[in-house]
């Protein structure tokens, strides 16, 4: 139905569908998290309508961007407005529209729709005024909505979306990082070190695995490191004239060591 009634006829002869491994396009780019790890790909038969295993390229999509501009696509009408979807904000079937302050200050309407798999993420936007279309395609989950609204109009570029959230595995993974330093440094035994250790690998495979790698560069995982880094360094020299246990406190040096183990874990399992 769709090669009848909108590939064939616009001429988009590189978009296709995948409802099992084999039938993945060979030319297919693979897909990544935020974070940068592969993304295992979605296929399978159930999703396959909403657009869970499509696979394209950017010519056939901005065919089928121009024909939405010119009319000659099927089912144009869904462009229209319809409801408001929120302040600012109206949509027709699916299609949503919006304004954008571009880089003369003034408001511009537009019609867009995004969509994201494992690993994938993408923008179609329609400047109908204008008569320009912009489409983007990323291969991490990172939104690229920004993408679309700073070449569609000169929005100023944002920050992709790192808000104070964003940023809470990096708080995190710091603190538990120079908290094992000064354990290292002024506990008398080498099980609370060890669990202060432990507890800076569960923060860096937090960080790791949730950090605003969007927005900023590895470096801060390596920022990070440096004081459980040196405080492994410490660990290793004290260690020989540490005795194992701390006095009177043996039962909740053992508990925190297989608490920190068990975050540790599961942090890897999660990632």
């Amino acid at each position: 139905m769709v090669a009848d009634r909108i590939t064939g006829p616009l001429g988009m002869t590189t978009t296709t569908f995948a409802a099992t491994d084999a039938q993945v396009p060979d030319t297919a780019v693979p897909g990544h998290r935020d974070n940068g790890r592969p993304a295992p790909r979605w296929v399978g038969e159930g999703y396959l309508p909403a657009g869970s295993s499509t696979f394209s390229t950017v010519e056939d999509l901005a065919r089928w961007a121009a024909a939405q501009l010119t009319g000659v696509a099927p089912g144009t009408a869904a462009l229209t407005p319809t409801a408001q979807d929120g302040p600012g904000t109206s949509i027709g079937w699916i299609w949503v529209t919006s304004e954008a302050t571009g880089a003369d200050g003034a408001r511009h309407p537009y019609v867009w729709h995004n969509g994201g798999t494992a690993g994938f993420s993408s923008m179609v936007a329609l400047d109908r005024d204008g008569g320009r279309a912009m489409v983007v395609l990323g291969d991490t989950t990172a939104g690229v909505e920004p993408v679309a609204g700073t070449l569609l109009f000169g929005t100023p570029p944002s920050d992709g979306g790192a808000g104070l959230l964003a940023w809470a595995p990096v708080a995190a993974a710091a603190l538990f990082s120079l908290l094992a330093l000064r354990r290292a440094v002024r506990e008398v035994a080498l099980l609370p070190i060890a669990d202060g250790l432990l507890t800076a690998v569960f923060g860096l495979v937090l960080l790791w695995n949730r950090g605003p790698w969007a927005s900023v560069g590895g470096w801060l995982w390596g920022l990070v490191l440096a004081p459980a880094a040196a405080a492994l360094v410490i660990a290793v020299l004290r260690g020989r004239d540490l005795p194992l246990r701390p006095p009177g406190r043996s039962v909740t040096a053992w508990a925190g060591l297989v608490l920190s183990a068990a975050l540790v874990a599961v942090a890897v399992w999660a990632g």
